[in-house]
């Protein structure tokens, strides 16, 4: 379909012009064994100590009790965002927080899945990536509103997985045996909110 694609054609002539290799590793990171994609954002956070240990992915964090306020307020000082979406008392206590990157907050074919996890972890808050908002997002507004403590964070899809590719770069210099330079770039909040 692009063949014509002004935007394409630009980057094209960009990429042949400048001899840049791309190299689009983002998924494979997920593949690895406990997903490196977590690895980078528990890191990015400073929660590597607080992953509760015995989850099927790195999903679950016991960090120190904080208002789902103040949570916010640091994740947007680590994550480099202006903004973000929550539901939920700002003052509530959280400390289970439950993590789901990119489109795993969709459930990835089971839509169901978010709101399961948060059931089973007994998690206070949930942080997403992407999120569907006549599901996962109603039942967490359902919950807050039958008094129960939950909450959610939107963090968007790139901004939840952007720290496990910036965590790439500290490893994969070993891999190359440090062949070439691996120089990790933040493509920073895609939207601008006005």
């Amino acid at each position: 379909w692009c063949a014509e694609d002004s935007t394409y054609l630009a980057k094209r002539r960009l990429i042949d012009e400048t001899g840049m290799t791309i190299w689009r590793y983002h998924d494979h990171m997920h593949a690895a064994a406990g997903d490196r994609i977590y690895w980078g954002v528990a890191d990015k956070l400073g929660w590597n100590q607080y992953l509760v240990p015995g989850q099927k992915a790195p999903w679950l964090y016991e960090i120190p009790q904080t208002t789902l306020a103040d949570l916010a307020a640091d994740l947007k000082r680590k994550l480099d965002m202006t903004t973000l979406q929550t539901i939920g008392d700002p003052e509530m206590p959280v400390n289970k927080v439950l993590i789901l990157v990119g489109g795993g907050s969709l459930g990835l074919g089971v839509e169901e899945m978010p709101m399961q996890a948060m059931e089973q972890t007994h998690a206070d808050v949930m942080l997403c990536g992407d999120v569907t908002e006549w599901t996962t997002c109603a039942y967490i507004r359902d919950a807050m509103q039958l008094g129960q403590n939950k909450a959610m964070i939107k963090l968007g899809h790139e901004r939840s997985e952007e720290a496990g590719m910036e965590y790439m770069a500290t490893w994969l210099p070993d891999l190359i045996d440090h062949c070439c330079p691996v120089i990790f770039i933040d493509a920073k909040e895609p939207f601008v909110y006005l």
